[in-house]
């Protein structure tokens, strides 16, 4: 499979010969907004080990140790019963808690794809959107922040951050929960815990290089030492992009961002320029292996930058990979 992505990305983009010279004096890269800010202070926990449940158990319980807590959860119910997916906030302290909610939700629902890929969708557009799920919880109190149901033979998949707007200690705990019988929980489920939440890239593009492929859930992978996690994919994690194209050619050229599987069908869903992207399934094994998602056109010593920001999604095959190319325009003769 991989084989067959290289001869598909050499047929189509041909050297992958790396030249030619930046600006002295590249401009200054996009500010990064608030809500990305926000995964700098932030615990990360991811929820699929096993991916497939059969009972009912615990999977997180202790005292929010940073301003920001995301969980990130992929389960599909292996059994007869209906489960849910719930989280649950205990304000231990003595005053009341301030806290904001951003979530993103997907299935239940028998495509572990799509599940992953609604999830994510969603929580891409709560976080840019920022809708206002501010809560309030009184000393000594507990309240279900979220609620998901986990259909017999089905997928659900789930993104749900939770930010302190106040330093009062919360007690949190996620769940799976039997709904007729919420008070059992027979056993305890692992799960991975990480201190990075997101990740910065900054690539610097000449329309000389040609071709440069940029892997999204390659290695470093997170890793959690503690509870034996090795998260290969990095799903869940943020990746900053800030990319700079410059067109050192003395004719317009035009270049794309292409997404690429690598190992599998994938699917994703992004922000570019402040534009929200949604790609199509694609299987390589199909014919289906590569998506144009950018393309822009700049004129001779013209520079533009922009930010992509993506999070590998729940039920795809990562690693993908973003391929940078530049075209000169037909016509435009040749420049030296």
């Amino acid at each position: 499979m991989i084989v067959k992505i290289s001869l598909l990305v050499g047929l189509l983009f041909g050297s992958l010969f790396i030249g030619g010279a930046l600006p002295k004096n590249p401009v200054d890269m996009v500010s990064t907004p608030d809500w990305v800010q926000s995964f700098e202070n932030e615990e990360y926990v991811i929820s699929n080990y096993p991916e497939m449940i059969h009972a009912p158990g615990l999977i997180y319980k202790k005292i929010m140790p940073k301003k920001h807590l995301r969980f990130f959860y992929h389960h599909r119910n292996g059994s007869d019963s209906p489960f849910a997916i719930a989280c649950t906030i205990q304000n231990t302290g003595t005053k009341p808690a301030q806290i904001s909610l951003s979530k993103g939700k997907g299935g239940p629902n028998s495509d572990i794809i799509f599940a992953g890929h609604i999830a994510m969708k969603r929580f891409l557009k709560e976080l840019t959107h920022q809708p206002d799920h501010s809560l309030t919880i009184q000393p000594g109190k507990s309240k279900i922040i979220s609620f998901h149901s986990l259909k017999p033979g089905l997928t659900s998949s789930g993104i749900l951050k939770i930010s302190k707007q106040n330093e009062v200690p919360l007690h949190v705990t996620l769940e799976i929960i039997d709904p007729s019988l919420p008070q059992i929980i027979p056993n305890q489920y692992n799960y991975g815990a990480f201190s990075e939440s997101k990740r910065t890239k900054n690539i610097h593009f000449d329309s000389r290089h040609i071709v440069h492929e940029i892997p999204i859930g390659g290695p470093p992978y997170l890793t959690d030492i503690k509870n034996g996690i090795f998260l290969k994919g990095n799903y869940g994690l943020l990746y900053q992009l800030n990319i700079s194209l410059y067109n050192s050619y003395s004719v317009p050229t035009k270049f794309k961002i292409y997404f690429t599987p690598k190992m599998g069908v994938d699917r994703g869903v992004f922000l570019i320029d402040d534009a929200f992207i949604e790609t199509k399934v694609l299987h390589p094994n199909r014919g289906l292996g590569l998506e144009d998602i950018y393309n822009v056109i700049l004129l001779p010593k013209e520079q533009k930058n922009l930010a992509l920001y993506i999070m590998p999604q729940a039920g795809c095959y990562y690693p993908i990979h973003f391929i940078l190319r530049s075209y000169k325009l037909e016509g435009a003769g040749i420049s030296t």
